[in-house]
């Protein structure tokens, strides 16, 4: 049985009523092939003290705590992964949990060719009841795509093209096991200032080199809370203003940005849960941007020729 060298990256930032039950739901955790890297940015609670009581934990192999806040959890990532020793790699948020068979579910769908494997994530609120962000109680949402509810392997590219354009369809690290070897570090430089569509960039720059398998069994639970719900509308804006990254990391292939501009514009002109004071903001915006306006102007053109 293939039973690979997993590094554990527990990334924390004032996660002090999460972070040990993160810890322990990596510790029990039924695949025991395992290393662990704990990381905190300069947290201002207790957390680095909770931290503290596992350094000498046989599975714990870092234990690094940073005086002054880095600015970006993708430098903790970046970190915690030039310090994984393990051919694959897990991320493992600090305010998130797992299943004690996450690891050894995840770890049998792996193939020669698969370089990602991931499962459903069920959100669960600050007390690990279920409950419902922007809608969904479990992501990828399957009620609309119904092909997430069954397993699957998909080629990256494919899948970026039928999935990763229209929304980050990986949605949260803490359910995704890599392979360490496909990671080009160059991407970090895109995405470390970004608050949205970082993990996004960091995912389609990983799978359109490998195959991906999907489980639909939920085993990661996702949670959310005050520190990581966002409305709406914020979530519209940050995204409009970080989505140029996406476009223009397609530059490689027109294909791709077209369909990635067509989704731009529908997300803002089309979709039923964005307010008409949205829509306007929307045009604001696009006119104070030359690129998307001459963007837009051409679809619409386009459009009408047709």
């Amino acid at each position: 049985m293939y039973k690979p060298l997993i590094s554990i990256i527990i990334p924390n930032y004032n996660h002090q009523d999460y972070i040990e039950q993160r810890i322990q739901s990596v510790l029990n955790q039924s695949y025991d092939n395992k290393e662990i890297i704990l990381l905190d940015d300069a947290s201002s609670d207790d957390s680095p003290e909770i931290l503290e009581k596992y350094k000498n934990h046989k599975d714990v192999k870092h234990l690094e705590i940073n005086k002054i806040n880095s600015g970006s959890s993708f430098i903790q990532w970046q970190k915690g992964i030039s310090l994984a020793k393990g051919e694959w790699v897990w991320i493992a948020e600090s305010d998130d949990y797992a299943d004690t068979d996450f690891l050894n579910t995840l770890v049998l769908n792996i193939k020669d060719d698969i370089g990602l494997v991931y499962c459903s994530s069920k959100i669960v609120d600050d007390k690990g009841n279920d409950t419902i962000l922007w809608g969904f109680s479990s992501m990828p949402e399957s009620e609309t795509y119904h092909e997430f509810k069954n397993d699957f392997i998909s080629d990256g590219n494919s899948f970026i093209d039928r999935y990763m354009i229209k929304d980050n369809f990986i949605p949260n690290a803490s359910g995704v096991i890599f392979r360490k070897s496909l990671i080009d570090e160059t991407i970090f430089s895109l995405i470390t200032n970004k608050k949205l569509l970082g993990d996004w960039l960091f995912w389609i720059d990983l799978i359109k080199k490998t195959k991906l398998a999907y489980i639909a069994q939920p085993l990661n639970y996702f949670r959310t809370h005050l520190q990581t719900v966002r409305s709406i509308s914020e979530k519209i804006n940050i995204q409009f203003k970080e989505y140029f990254y996406i476009l223009d990391y397609f530059s490689y292939s027109s294909k791709k940005k077209e369909q990635a501009i067509d989704r731009l514009i529908y997300l803002y002109l089309h979709l039923s849960n964005v307010s008409k004071e949205d829509k306007r903001r929307f045009f604001k915006l696009i006119i104070k941007n030359k690129r998307l306006m001459y963007y837009y102007k051409s679809k619409i053109n386009k459009r009408k020729n047709t």
